[in-house]
């Protein structure tokens, strides 16, 4: 799926990069990201998200959706 289409309906957003990239599975855990990954950083309870992104776009993550850029 292009991440145009993931996205399309998500208010108050900002993309930086290419709109058009295959997206070949979604994650917001970072050990379970791989090829192609579009990866989530939530800020939960115990664990945030945003301090896994290195993590997720060196196992393959293309695309990253965040709260705030650190």
């Amino acid at each position: 799926m292009k991440l145009n289409d993931l996205i399309g309906i998500i208010e108050d957003k900002e993309v930086i990069g290419e709109r058009s990239l295959d997206v070949s599975g979604i994650s917001y855990n970072s050990k379970e990201v791989g090829h192609n990954f579009l990866f989530v950083a939530i800020k939960g309870t115990k664990f945030d998200g945003h301090n896994f992104v290195k993590e997720a776009i060196d196992k393959g993550a293309r695309t990253v959706v965040v709260e705030q850029i650190q």
